[in-house]
């Protein structure tokens, strides 16, 4: 039976970093840091410290002592959540794993009220998005971003009204 347990960053910081390579081995993420001057890293580090987000989630999925998976998010503005990370160890994919973690997320994003959770995936990333798109997600747009390519981005509305106006601008209802 898999457990799902909200922890906190510091508790959370441990696992990203030793399970990250594991998961995201096949990634061929770019590391946009390494074309920084050290005069650049310092400024973008001060800059950091100036964003104070304290709104974060981190959402976990343990089978007894054993992690298997993991969404985390954090706020954006007053309205937009951003899913920023989700990872299921392989043997735990297919099962349900990430779709929990996802409702949960939303669920609480929701509840403590944000108007709009919005992700980002790799745009063939169909394990990712196809879940998404199933609980009402929809497309926003698309980019491309220098550390991973070629991105769809997805947004939940908490608003069915804000979802027509969402459909209406994209053209698919009048």
């Amino acid at each position: 039976m898999i457990n799902y347990k909200f922890i906190t960053k510091e508790e959370f910081v441990p696992l990203f970093r030793q399970y990250r390579p594991e998961l995201f081995e096949d990634n061929n993420d770019v590391d946009i840091n390494s074309f920084f001057s050290e005069i650049d890293k310092e400024k973008i580090t001060t800059l950091d410290k100036m964003c104070t987000t304290q709104y974060r989630l981190y959402l976990t999925a343990w089978e007894n002592e054993k992690l298997v998976g993991w969404s985390w998010g954090l706020q954006i503005s007053g309205m937009e959540f951003y899913m920023c990370n989700s990872a299921v160890f392989p043997e735990y994919r297919r099962k349900g794993v990430y779709t929990e973690l996802m409702n949960k997320v939303v669920e609480k994003a929701q509840e403590d009220g944000f108007q709009e959770i919005t992700s980002k995936h790799h745009a063939d990333n169909n394990a990712v998005i196809i879940p998404k798109l199933k609980v009402g997600f929809v497309i926003k747009g698309f980019e491309i971003n220098p550390r991973f390519g070629l991105m769809v981005n997805l947004v939940c509305y908490k608003s069915e009204d804000i979802l027509k106006v969402h459909n209406q601008r994209t053209g698919l209802k009048k």
